[in-house]
């Protein structure tokens, strides 16, 4: 990252260009004449270090006192522009400290989800077999009670019948109010647990793959670490 400072012109306030973007700091006319519209560059090295130079032999930069024409310094240092010793701001300089937030462990927490949430529609789908073999084995005693013949053993089908079909119907509304009791529960602990660690606000339902293509959380507007 490079910051170049200098004067801005109309206001004759501090101009800061990073990435491209000016911002202003300062009020109008604090800036001295000496200093130029693009005096020195900072060049970011490391977390303790930085870079300054003078980009113009016209101008002068100093360090601690003394005139450079590049030189590595760190924010302990005092740097001054012009024979005015406009002294500038690290905070300037630096910029604002951007928030950012570790949202890989919600990748855990999706996979848990979307997991969790397979295995009750499997357990579903297995329900609706049985459901439908009851509903066959009925039938087949209806038939078998309707053709008119074997007998008292016709009667005994038939009640063997009207029992499987409860048995069926009985464990197909027990395991679908207990699957929507179970899923409203994941939902639940989903939304408690699928959240910014930054801001503590829910995520919503996008997949963990999708959430990473976004920068920054839409909430708080700290940058992921991913």
């Amino acid at each position: 990252m490079e910051v170049i400072v200098g004067r801005e012109q109309q206001t004759r306030r501090l101009s800061v260009v990073r990435d491209g973007k000016v911002q202003l700091a300062g009020q109008p006319g604090s800036v001295p004449m000496d200093v130029s519209r693009q005096h020195a560059a900072f060049r970011f090295l490391n977390n303790d270090g930085w870079e300054v130079r003078n980009l113009n032999a016209r101008n002068v930069t100093f360090v601690n006192g003394i005139a450079i024409e590049k030189k590595v310094v760190t924010e302990k240092d005092k740097v001054e522009l012009g024979n005015s010793h406009y002294l500038l701001s690290w905070d300037v300089i630096r910029g604002p400290k951007v928030e950012t937030v570790d949202i890989r462990p919600l990748q855990r927490i999706w996979e848990w989800y979307e997991y969790t949430q397979l295995e009750a529609k499997e357990k579903e789908r297995r329900t609706q077999n049985f459901q439908k073999l009851g509903g066959i084995l009925s039938t087949c005693g209806l038939l078998f009670f309707f053709s008119g013949g074997l007998g008292y053993l016709r009667f005994i089908l038939m009640g063997i019948s009207v029992l499987i079909a409860i048995f069926f119907f009985m464990r197909g509304f027990s395991s679908d109010s207990s699957l929507n009791l179970k899923m409203n529960e994941l939902g639940k602990e989903f939304r408690k647990k699928y959240t910014c660690p930054k801001c503590g606000h829910f995520m919503g339902n996008e997949p963990y793959d999708v959430l990473i293509q976004n920068d920054a959380c839409k909430f708080c507007k700290a940058k992921y670490i991913k």
